[in-house]
């Protein structure tokens, strides 16, 4: 098989909702191995094997319906976030919402976030993720601003049907929804580091645990924010030892918690943490 540099992305190629799985139909062709790749392991591994499909990427992908594992986003088991970027496009994302309807039998919300098509914000998750049950780590211009994204409410029935709505927002659209979140700006609010810190993925964090997130040690602004939010800043050696023995700190040690480490190269591809990982399987909350 060909190298996949890429590939270090891993939510790109795919994603999880319940128990069934999205694969991904890339925008680019380079990308489409790593679904093929992922849907494989899908489908097939004993211990990996997905309920089904809800959207087969590699064979029903075509010029007007892509859509990319960054750009979705599971707030709850019926409740969908999904951003319209530049590799995602409102066709895919109407399949998989009827799709979604039809497999899990019950009625599917999906809230569809309009982002400008530019490279700082090619998926919903450089701009927005959940960082507790309450919680989110936002980009303020396009999530919080007076000229916020767009977002259009997909409600689906169990037969597929759609009927569309407006919201006032993404965080509104939630609350109405029942999922009130408190928004925590990534650059703490200065324009200026607002804007480099999202550059540098400030805004895509991996929760790893209701309220324990990690996220890159560069973004200090962002950092700041979270403390003011009573998270506790750490960085990821603390939780580590040289020879694994006693020392380390434990992250159940903590409440709120942000873990920083160091990646600048990494955030030169294009991505954070969350981008670097994909969660197959999670505890109900």
């Amino acid at each position: 098989m060909r190298p996949l540099p890429n590939a270090y992305f891993m939510r790109d190629s795919a994603a999880i909702f319940r128990d069934w799985a999205i694969s991904a139909a890339t925008a680019f062709d380079v990308r489409l191995i790593e679904s093929i790749v992922t849907r494989f392991i899908f489908t097939r591994h004993p211990e990996l094997r997905a309920k089904g499909l809800l959207l087969d990427g590699p064979r029903e992908r075509n010029r007007s319906q892509t859509i990319e594992g960054g750009d979705v986003l599971v707030i709850g088991p019926n409740l969908l976030a999904i951003g319209v970027s530049e590799r995602t496009t409102p066709e895919a994302i109407e399949l998989l919402a009827q799709n979604a309807g039809r497999s899990f039998e019950e009625p599917v919300t999906v809230l569809a976030v309009v982002l400008p098509k530019e490279r700082a914000t090619i998926h919903l998750d450089m701009v927005f993720t959940m960082i507790d049950r309450d919680a989110a780590l936002v980009y303020a211009p396009i999530v919080t601003g007076p000229n916020r994204a767009e977002v259009i409410r997909l409600d689906v029935d169990p037969k597929g049907r759609i009927s569309f709505s407006d919201t006032d927002g993404l965080i509104p659209g939630l609350a109405s929804l029942g999922v009130g979140l408190e928004p925590i700006s990534c650059g703490d609010g200065d324009p200026l580091y607002e804007a480099r810190e999202q550059w540098w993925s400030g805004a895509n964090s991996f929760a790893f645990a209701p309220g324990k997130i990690v996220m890159y040690s560069c973004n200090t602004r962002t950092m700041d924010a979270l403390s003011a939010a009573g998270f506790e800043i750490r960085h990821a050696r603390e939780f580590l030892s040289a020879d694994g023995g006693p020392g380390a700190l434990k992250v159940e040690d903590f409440g709120r918690l942000a873990v920083g480490f160091d990646g600048i190269e990494l955030a030169r591809g294009g991505g954070g943490a969350r981008c670097m990982t994909m969660p197959v399987e999670r505890e109900n909350l």
